[in-house]
């Protein structure tokens, strides 16, 4: 039986090679010098897609937009697996699920923004994620300002302060952040030791949702 070294399959108007075959064993669809053993080109919206005619499941692996596609194009979730076993999933509302210690796969409900600032003296942020500022309202008065704000108003606020060396707010002694007043775009918190507001000189703040 012979070996087909070279193959170029052409267009019906005999004027371009929609798909060829390389003497290395590569295939281009698309392109007549593949840089892989499989590689598909073309002007608009190349793609992969692989469907499951029984339960109407539909994958695609494409590029358009600017941007690599890996999905389903049916209402089906994405799930990504490590030795033929489930470890992740996006689900069809898009939520992210993985395994990490849950115990199966589960919804993990990340850290929305978080930040550690100096409540004493200027008011200053050491470290953040999605905080834009600190708004200082007066003492023990902070507004955390969000640079993207959350979907709703139904978040979960964590805190913890200190105040390092002594003094009002030292270490856990009572002094937390709590929250007044929620919005999309700021939660805003009051510091306070036996009732009475206090500046703090740690104060760190995450947002769950």
């Amino acid at each position: 039986m012979s070996r087909i070294n070279v193959a170029n399959f052409r267009h019906p108007d005999g004027t371009s090679d929609n798909i060829n075959l390389t003497d290395t064993g590569r295939v281009g669809i698309g392109t007549a010098a593949p840089t892989q053993l499989l590689e598909i080109s073309g002007a608009s919206t190349p793609g992969v897609q692989i469907r499951d005619t029984t339960n109407q499941v539909i994958a695609r692996l494409g590029a358009d937009d600017y941007v690599a596609k890996v999905g389903s194009r049916s209402n089906h979730p994405l799930q990504f697996q490590v030795n033929d076993a489930e470890v992740a999933r996006l689900d069809t509302s898009g939520h992210f699920q993985f395994n990490s210690g849950y115990g199966d796969v589960a919804t993990a409900y990340g850290c929305r923004a978080w930040a550690n600032f100096q409540g004493t003296g200027t008011v200053s942020i050491r470290g953040d994620g999605n905080v834009s500022s600190i708004t200082d309202n007066g003492t023990g008065d902070y507004t955390v300002n969000f640079t993207t704000a959350m979907p709703d108003t139904t978040y979960a606020v964590v805190d913890s302060c200190a105040q390092l060396g002594g003094g009002v707010g030292a270490n856990d002694n009572g002094v937390s952040f709590q929250p007044h007043t929620y919005s999309s775009g700021s939660i805003r918190g009051l510091t306070s030791y036996t009732d009475v507001k206090v500046d703090t000189q740690f104060v760190n703040v995450a947002i769950f949702r």
